[in-house]
C-alpha cells in the first residue's frame, strides 16, 4: 500500500511556480485519487490552496463609451445600451425589460 505524507502534498506548488489554476487541478487529482481509487479520507486540512489571482475588470473610457452608444443602428438599440451603462444591468437583465416593456404595450 502507498503510503502518502503531508510533505509529498506540498511538492504540489513548491516544485515549480505553479499557476493557482494548475495546483487546483493537481489537488483535484488528488482528491480523487484519494476517495475513488484508494477508497480513503481526503486530508483537506494538509493540502496547501493558493490565493486566486484578482483581475481588475477592464472599464471602458468615455469616449469609448460614446462611441459605442453612437454606434447603434436604431432607436431601441442606442436606448437599450444607454440603459445597461447607466444602470450597471446586465445584457440579459435588459432582455428581459425589453421583453416586458413590449408586453405591457401589446396589452
Amino acid at each position: 500500500m502507498v503510503q502518502i505524507t503531508s510533505g509529498d502534498f506540498s511538492v504540489i506548488s513548491c516544485r515549480e511556480e505553479a499557476q493557482p489554476r494548475t495546483v487546483v487541478q493537481r489537488v483535484a487529482a488528488l482528491r480523487f485519487l484519494f476517495v475513488k481509487t484508494l477508497k480513503r479520507h481526503y486530508m483537506l486540512e494538509h493540502i496547501p490552496f493558493p490565493k486566486a489571482v484578482r483581475r481588475l475588470p477592464i472599464v471602458l473610457s468615455q469616449e469609448e463609451v460614446g462611441r459605442l452608444i453612437d454606434s447603434a443602428s436604431n432607436l431601441l438599440h442606442r436606448t437599450m445600451l444607454m440603459t445597461l451603462y447607466s444602470t450597471g444591468i446586465r445584457r440579459a437583465n435588459c432582455a428581459v425589460c425589453k421583453s416586458a416593456i413590449s408586453t405591457a404595450n401589446a396589452s
